[in-house]
């Protein structure tokens, strides 16, 4: 599997982009987290502070200067192993109590480095405040060194976590591109094999149902009907060659046999009409073919036309029902009395339709056949039947008879292409009507349901 392939992944990409939005937040967090964390324990040094400086004041005003002087005196190495301070500084500048040395040269708030006595060290940096207490200054403050050690500590913790999340961020975004990527590989790979001719590839599907999945599920149904096309395909251009070879070498022949009889003196007049004939079946189908992808390839065009099915059912039924008997068979016409039932469509395929059916009917119907053509409304709809008693087609083949040139064992002991039905379908698929074949226990009933009635 190729790295780079992984790595240019949509689920890569989208965790690299998740972590540079998270480290992102994480720094504009962790900045406002410190400012707000530093100001915290400011405000609580200078609390602590405040208050020991109101204390040594208390002190002052209980005790006057020298009471201060050995308060500050006597606690300053106390405030020392607490990394604090207190300092007094008479009006000359000179220190008086406490330890640490601080220049008294401000007012108020400051933060300085203090060195220890007896060090030649700088310490870490105080926070101090100074304040007048009679003519003397008093300095107390508070070694920072806590503040800094919880500023680095967030630090460290800010930067572990922003590292622990992008190396997470990482891998997975690593490990789901990598799945992606196996399975775009095997939708590929199938493709290939499809491509190689293999019809009965299929996309592998997992268990988790995910997007690529959800597509594969979709490309296979695609594969299944290209599958049955191309088995479509096979079968029709094997029929096409099966169906045509008869006319056509029925013409071939005849007109051999009608050169053979005019070389020898006799007239070939009839054989030659017989090849004619032949040929004209052969134009026929080819105009059947061209018809029905003149049909399919036509179905964006609206169909604004209104067809009246009775009268339309009432003339085909009156010369069908001539044919029904020349053949010794029976036709019944059974249409709505005097309820108009229009539908939009076009008039000369709805005719074509139902004399095929017919047609059909006759053909290959025997002696005694009794044939049915029935209109009846139903709700917004209209249904055509045609129905039969002859020999019906079996359950397993209802659906094939409706592709072209297909025709089953016993229909080949009759004339006709396999077209017939084909057209039938095309015709009411163009018109949005749904064509169904079932048992009518003797024989075949074809049903043509219109799914809308105009309003006449």
């Amino acid at each position: 599997m190729d790295r780079a392939n992984i790595l240019s992944g949509a689920a890569f990409r989208s965790a690299v982009y998740g972590m540079f939005v998270f480290v992102l937040s994480l720094c504009v967090l962790g900045f406002a987290a410190h400012f707000y964390i530093k100001d915290t324990l400011e405000a609580d040094l200078r609390s602590q502070i405040d208050s020991a400086v109101a204390s040594l004041r208390a002190e002052y005003d209980s005790e006057g200067m020298e009471g201060l002087r050995g308060t500050v005196t006597r606690i300053s190495p106390t405030f020392r192993e607490t990394q604090r301070l207190a300092v007094l500084y008479d009006k000359s500048g000179q220190r008086v109590a406490g330890a640490q040395a601080v220049t008294p040269d401000f007012w108020g708030w400051t933060i300085r480095p203090v060195k220890e006595p007896g060090s030649g060290t700088v310490a870490q940096e105080y926070f101090l405040k100074a304040v007048r207490v009679a003519d003397h200054t008093l300095i107390v403050g508070r070694d920072l060194q806590f503040i800094r050690n919880v500023e680095v500590a967030m630090a460290r913790a800010l930067l572990g976590l922003g590292g622990l999340m992008t190396l997470v961020s990482v891998g997975i975004g690593y490990v789901m591109s990598r799945r992606t990527q196996a399975k775009l590989e095997r939708v590929g790979q199938t493709l290939e094999d499809v491509a190689q001719g293999d019809m009965s590839a299929r996309i592998a599907l997992s268990s988790a149902n995910d997007q690529v999945d959800r597509i594969s599920c979709v490309m296979n149904g695609h594969l299944d009907t290209l599958s049955a096309l191309m088995a479509a395909s096979k079968t029709s251009a094997t029929s096409i060659a099966h169906d045509l070879k008869r006319p056509l070498s029925r013409a071939v022949l005849g007109l051999e046999k009608a050169l053979n009889l005019a070389e020898s003196g006799e007239n070939p007049t009839e054989v030659i009409y017989a090849s004619r004939e032949e040929l004209s079946k052969l134009t026929a189908t080819f105009e059947t073919i061209l018809r029905i992808a003149r049909i399919d390839a036509d179905e964006s065009a609206p169909l604004t036309a209104t067809v009246d099915l009775p009268a339309l059912l009432h003339d085909l039924g009156e010369t069908y029902t001539v044919v029904a008997e020349e053949s010794g068979q029976n036709l019944q016409v059974d249409l709505p009395s005097g309820e108009p039932v229009c539908v939009p469509g076009d008039l000369g395929m709805i005719a074509q339709l139902v004399v095929n059916l017919l047609q059909n009917a006759v053909s290959h119907g025997t002696l005694g056949n009794r044939i049915t053509l029935s209109l009846l409304r139903d709700g917004n709809g209209a249904v055509i039947d045609v129905a039969d008693t002859g020999p019906g087609i079996p359950a397993q083949d209802r659906e094939k008879v409706l592709t072209a040139f297909y025709r089953s064992d016993a229909a080949r002991a009759t004339e006709g292409n396999g077209l017939g039905l084909a057209l039938v379908k095309s015709i009411a698929d163009r018109h949005g009507a749904r064509l169904t074949l079932s048992d009518n226990k003797p024989g075949l009933k074809v049903t043509i349901r219109f799914t809308q009635i105009l309003n006449t």
